[in-house]
């Protein structure tokens, strides 16, 4: 998975408050939890900026 699909992961995963363990440090991401982006019925646009 590259690296903007992991910051859109990590994004929808804190926005919807899915429970789980996030580190991020630049490039570098630990997801333990969380889920996928789900684009249906829409696109879910937002990204975490570093």
């Amino acid at each position: 998975m590259d690296l903007s699909k992991k910051l859109r992961s990590l994004t929808y995963s804190l926005d919807i408050q899915m429970p789980g363990v996030y580190f991020w440090c630049g490039n570098f991401i630990i997801q333990i939890g969380g889920t996928e982006v789900d684009d249906e019925p829409y696109y879910y646009p937002f990204v975490l900026h570093l």
